[in-house]
């Protein structure tokens, strides 16, 4: 029998193995969470080759908004609710929902919405800012995005602490 500890050397050395033997290509993985929109590779190059045969704005972004920047953060998204589902058509998307502070203290929170493909690209994001939400309190939030062509679902994600505008 092979002790624990050389089996889980063995597990890590076939999982190098296997990220290893990636490609490393460009072109086969897909964008980060914070994809520009703009048809320019890292290089400055004007297309980076995915455009073939198909329509300029077909696999364009759209605009992705920031989030502020919050002090001390903690994760929160079990104090959000979202009021239906995210709608995952094309175009203006809207999304409402409550948050409810569960703390002892006065927070801020930052809750974030984004609309991914099925490769993991970001294809919208909505941004909703509460500002003072008081312990014990239960306050509306809305947020609205402009959604790309291949989403396939959404995400919440919320932080609290002190917002930094």
């Amino acid at each position: 029998m092979i002790p624990l500890r050389h089996r889980l050397v063995l597990a890590v050395s076939a999982l190098a193995v296997v990220v290893a033997g990636c490609s490393g290509d460009e072109a086969d993985a897909p964008a980060g969470p914070d994809s520009s929109s703009s048809a320019d590779s890292p290089d400055g190059s004007e297309d980076p080759g995915g455009s073939e045969g198909a329509d300029a704005g077909e696999d364009d972004t759209p605009p992705l908004p920031k989030a502020p920047k919050i002090v001390k953060p903690q994760g929160a998204t079990e104090d959000v609710t979202m009021r239906g589902s995210c709608g995952l058509e094309p175009g203006e998307q809207d999304v409402v929902g409550r948050v409810k502070n569960p703390t002892k203290k006065s927070l801020d929170y930052v809750i974030t919405v984004s609309w991914v493909s099925d490769d993991g690209r970001v294809r919208g994001r909505a941004v909703a800012v509460l500002d003072d939400v008081r312990p014990g309190a239960e306050k509306p939030w809305n947020a609205t995005a402009e959604v790309g062509d291949d989403a396939s679902s959404c995400v919440t994600n919320a932080l609290r602490g002190r917002a930094r505008s």
